[in-house]
């Protein structure tokens, strides 16, 4: 919803309290979402080095997950290049 409205930082904050969470519960999957909506943020704040941390990061644990070769993962892949 933040991030819908143009509240970059109110979303960022949200969604790096949803990656701890994520990361306490070892859940591969919500890592995943969180970090590739991270990136997305930082895109948009201009912040391209965030994000390809993030997107590299996300994509570090692409094998742990059921994203893999399917929608999400090529979402994030088009995130990558396009912020390059």
């Amino acid at each position: 919803m933040y991030m819908q409205r143009g509240a970059h930082e109110k979303a960022l904050n949200a969604y790096y309290s949803l990656l701890q969470i994520a990361e306490r519960e070892a859940d591969a999957n919500y890592q995943f979402i969180d970090r590739m909506n991270i990136t997305v943020i930082h895109r948009k704040m201009r912040q391209n080095q965030k994000a390809l941390e993030k997107c590299t990061e996300a994509l570090q644990i692409i094998d742990q997950m059921k994203y893999k070769d399917k929608r999400n993962h090529v979402n994030l892949l088009t995130i990558l290049s396009e912020t390059y």
